[in-house]
């Protein structure tokens, strides 16, 4: 069929365009009609799921490292809260 030719054509230029530039996959994917194998964009469903995985990967050690400094924190503050002084 003609229309699933051109769609074939497209996704092969929107293939090679995603290669060279900042869009995403995500964010031309819904542009295609239902019918499209998602297969075609094998290589940057792929990229584009490494990206997130590096990027949750980065997420989760900023995490920890603000958990070990509330901790510090909750630990300084108690340990404030336990020391008396007194001022003349």
């Amino acid at each position: 069929s003609t229309e699933r030719d051109d769609v074939k054509t497209a996704t092969q230029k929107v293939s090679d365009i995603l290669k060279h530039c900042s869009l995403r996959i995500e964010e031309v994917l819904p542009s295609f009609p239902d019918f499209v194998q998602i297969g075609a964009f094998k290589a940057e469903v792929v990229k584009s799921l490494n990206d997130y995985n590096q990027s949750i990967k980065i997420l989760k050690a900023q995490m920890n490292q603000h958990t070990v400094t509330a901790e510090k924190i909750r630990k300084d503050i108690e340990e404030l809260k336990a020391k008396k002084g007194f001022i003349p």
